[in-house]
């Protein structure tokens, strides 16, 4: 029971995965409000999760968050890294 239950709390049927969102500040999102995962162009299986930073005291300093979604072993994940722009490279 907790977190990943489905609807008004009941148990989602069928085995609990891993949540995607991985390191310190994942139980909140990194402070953030999932929006959408979109495609990166040219690249298949690269997926960028943006979530939206809402700051309720200063509207113009709300903000988005980008992180690359990491697809590979029993779960995608999703966690803040130093640098991934290697993602946007051109495969040689």
């Amino acid at each position: 029971e907790g977190q990943g239950d489905g609807v008004v709390g009941q148990p989602r049927p069928g085995p609990r995965q891993r949540h995607p969102v991985q390191g310190p500040g994942a139980a909140t999102t990194f402070g953030g409000q999932p929006t959408c995962v979109l495609p990166v162009p040219g690249r298949p299986g690269a997926f960028v999760f943006i979530a939206d930073r809402y700051n309720p005291h200063n509207l113009a300093d709300s903000r988005c968050l980008w992180l690359l979604v990491q697809l590979g072993g029993p779960a995608p994940t999703v966690a803040r890294r130093p640098q991934w722009e290697s993602v946007f490279q051109k495969p040689q």
